[in-house]
C-alpha cells in the first residue's frame, strides 16, 4: 500500500507508523530519498519534520 503525491511520494509500511505528540508519521520515499512525514500532511497540510 502507498500514497502518491505529485507523482513521486510513496508511503512505506503504513503498520510501521509511530504516534508522537498526537502527530502520526509515516514512513515515506521521495525521489528515491527516505524519511518521516506527518500523517496530515499527506493529508493537505503542512506540518512536516524538518
Amino acid at each position: 500500500m502507498g500514497v502518491l503525491l505529485h507523482g513521486d511520494l510513496v508511503e512505506l509500511s503504513p503498520d510501521r507508523r509511530v504516534q508522537q505528540d498526537g502527530v502520526t508519521w509515516v514512513p515515506v520515499r521521495w525521489r528515491s530519498q527516505s524519511g518521516w512525514l506527518a500523517s496530515n500532511f499527506i493529508g493537505g497540510q503542512t506540518d512536516a519534520q524538518p
